[in-house]
C-alpha cells in the first residue's frame, strides 16, 4: 500500500493496516502509519515502534506479520508483529490536532499484491471532486436524496 501526502495542516494522515476486532472496529488491532509517527494497536500496547520521522510518501509492505515502512524507496523501519499474521482491513486514516479545522491533500492510494484482483494492483485516484466528495456534500445538505448505481 502506498499514498503520497502532499500537505497536512493541523493534523496527521496515513495508512492503517491490521485486523477487525470482534466488534468490527479497526482501532484495537491495527497499526496506523502516519506521515510523521506510528500508532500501534490498542490491544498490543508494548508493540508500538518508538520512532518519529517526516515523510511525504508512505509505503507499507506486509507479509505474514512482517511490516516494512518505506518512503520514496528508502526503508524507514521494519518489525515483526506475531499477533497479526494476516490482515483483513486497510485504508486511509486522518487525525486532527484537536482543532476545529484541519486540511489534508493526498495523491494516489495504491494497493498491490498477489491477492489483489486485476493483475495485482489497485490504484485509487484521489480527486477532490470525485464521487466521495460529491456524496459527502449531498449528505450534508438538509434535504434527502436517493442514490442509485
Amino acid at each position: 500500500m502506498k499514498v503520497s501526502v502532499l500537505e497536512t495542516h493541523n493534523g496527521k494522515v496515513g495508512i492503517f493496516i491490521g485486523q477487525y476486532d470482534n466488534n468490527g472496529f479497526v482501532s484495537r488491532r491495527t497499526y496506523k502509519f502516519f506521515n510523521n509517527w506510528i500508532l500501534g494497536p490498542i490491544e498490543f500496547p508494548d508493540q508500538q515502534p518508538d520512532i518519529e520521522f517526516d515523510i511525504n510518501e508512505i509505503e507499507i509492505q506486509f507479509e505474514k506479520g512482517h511490516f516494512q515502512l518505506l518512503s520514496e524507496g528508502k526503508l524507514i523501519l521494519e518489525f515483526d508483529e506475531p499477533n497479526l499474521p494476516t490482515i483483513d482491513c486497510l485504508g486511509i486514516i486522518i487525525f486532527t490536532d484537536q482543532v476545529r479545522h484541519a486540511s489534508f491533500q493526498l495523491d494516489n492510494f495504491i494497493i498491490s499484491g498477489p491477492t489483489v484482483p486485476a493483475h495485482g494492483t489497485l490504484i485509487v485516484r484521489v480527486r477532490p471532486k470525485g464521487k466521495a466528495a460529491v456524496l459527502w456534500g449531498e449528505l450534508k445538505r438538509p434535504h434527502r436524496r436517493q442514490f442509485s448505481e
